[in-house]
């Protein structure tokens, strides 16, 4: 591989993780019960967001070239956040079929970003304490705390749908995975 791909990879992935953080904010905002937003435009936000991370995780997926847990991990992903924009969005006859899409979607998301965390714990294990770069902590970190946000989601969407404590673990599950998003993509910077 030439060193330009090796940049040209680097920035795609930059470029999706930064996508990614975009969409999971977006997408918090449109959780978030906001009393000057109609619920009808929350819900459109939330699907810009649920989109952009779509495409971000599908982005970061094809720049990987090998085939390792960052790009399994980011499969995963993107169909889970296709389930999501599905369950969401679709005009299902039970509304259980919804709640249930939800889940998976959540689910699904879970797994991918547990996988990209366990995928940068292992590079690092693989490289000495002292030369360890801030970047790579960052993205530790910031798909450890996706992966915490998108767990409450998960919970979140297993609650009926007018449960109060849903709604609120759902809200700050999407503020935790927008935070955890936003490392990252600061760690793909450095």
């Amino acid at each position: 591989m030439l060193d330009g791909d090796v940049m040209d990879k680097k920035q795609i992935i930059k470029f999706g993780t930064w996508l990614d953080a975009v969409g999971t904010t977006l997408s918090a905002i449109g959780n978030t019960p906001f009393p000057f937003i109609s619920k009808d435009r929350l819900k459109r936000i939330d699907l810009i967001g649920d989109s952009l991370q779509a495409t971000a995780s599908s982005i970061m997926a094809d720049a990987e070239e090998e085939f390792n847990l960052f790009k399994i991990g980011n499969m995963i992903d993107a169909s889970g956040n296709v389930i999501e924009i599905a369950g969401a969005n679709l005009p299902f006859t039970n509304p259980r079929s919804n709640q249930i899409l939800l889940v998976e979607g959540n689910g699904l998301q879970t797994i991918g970003t547990g996988l990209t965390f366990i995928y940068s714990y292992e590079y690092a294990l693989q490289t000495e304490f002292e030369e360890i770069e801030l970047g790579t902590l960052y993205g530790i970190y910031g798909s450890l705390v996706q992966t915490i946000g998108l767990a409450m989601q998960t919970i979140a969407a297993l609650l009926p749908e007018d449960n109060l404590q849903g709604q609120r673990l759902n809200t700050v599950g999407t503020w935790v995975q927008a935070i955890g998003a936003i490392l990252e993509a600061i760690g793909a910077s450095l």
